[in-house]
Formats: structure tokens, sequence, C-alpha cells
């Protein structure tokens, strides 16, 4: 028989710079409980997370920047239901929701939608890439299967190049 339980209270997540080369810095706090219960052939998930952060900027300089991260996702018969997910990517607004269902015994099967506009997805010196996105997630882990449409706005390409090559002679 299991019975285990972990609880974490709203708390900061200015650790995880220091911890995760990735991120640069981030300003926002995440707080989580979770019940297992049941046996190890058939555990019974139950509880809740959240996480708000106001701000992520991740170390490479060509990744955007995250701002009003908020989640809301609840664990009740062994499915994790997302009820909410938004945030602003670099001016661009995304949300998602859905769940992710554990079957005992079996792998988990996803049911998950991502929506957004202007969302940037790649900038650099010479280029930014903005996309209204559309997508799913559906499908058990060994086959899921992302469909939809992803949408290129609102993107620039700088680069300097001669009108007249060669035309002009001094």
């Amino acid at each position: 028989t299991l019975e285990a339980s972990a609880r974490m209270e709203e708390s900061s997540l200015a650790f995880l710079p220091g911890q995760v080369p990735a991120i640069e810095s981030v300003e926002g706090v995440a707080g989580i409980d979770v019940r297992v219960s049941g046996t190890v052939g058939k555990p019974a998930i139950s509880g809740a997370g959240v996480l708000d952060v106001k701000r992520l900027r991740l170390a490479s300089r060509d990744a955007p920047s995250f701002y009003d991260i908020d989640l809301d996702a609840r664990f009740s018969d062994n499915r994790l239901q997302i009820n909410r997910l938004y945030a602003i990517v670099a001016g661009g607004e995304i949300e998602g929701s859905g769940s992710v269902v554990f079957p005992p015994g079996g792998e988990p099967r996803f049911a998950i939608g991502l929506r957004g506009s202007d969302v940037l997805l790649y900038r650099n010196p010479d280029l930014s890439l903005r996309t209204d996105v559309d997508l799913g997630l559906n499908g058990p882990w060994s086959a899921a299967r992302i469909s939809g449409e992803l949408g290129i706005t609102n993107s620039r390409f700088f680069k300097n190049f001669e009108l007249l090559p060669g035309a002009i002679q001094v």
C-alpha cells in the first residue's frame, strides 16, 4: 500500500538561476500539494499545483522573454487537468489547457491544446520570427501526435544587400 504526500507552500523561484544555467533571471512563485495512495500497481494521484511568474529571462539572447506566466493545474483520479496556462511571450500571448491521464499500468495519454497570437519563436540580429499558433498534443506517450497550425506573422528579416551590384563605378 502506498501513502505519500508532498506539499510546498507558494515559494519564490529566485534560486533557479543559480541551479539552471539556461535561466538568467526569474521573478515568481510556485506551489504544490500532491497525494499518492493505493498500490504500486494501481496508484491514485490527487492534488493541485500553481505557478505564477511575473518575469522569466533565459540566458540565450536569441530566446524570447516570458511575462505573466500563470498555470493552474489539478490532479484527480490519476488525471492532470491543466485548467489554465497563460503567458506573454515577448509581447505575444499564449494560452493552453487540457489533460494528461495516467492509467494504472499504462502509459500517459495526452489531450492538450495551445493557442497564441504574435508569439516570438526566435530572434537574432538578422531575424525576428513570430507566429500565430493553434496546436494540439493528443494520444498515448508512445504515439502522441502534434497537429494544428502555425502561421508566420509580423516577422522581420534584416539583411543589407546591394540593389545594383557593380553598377556604379568610380
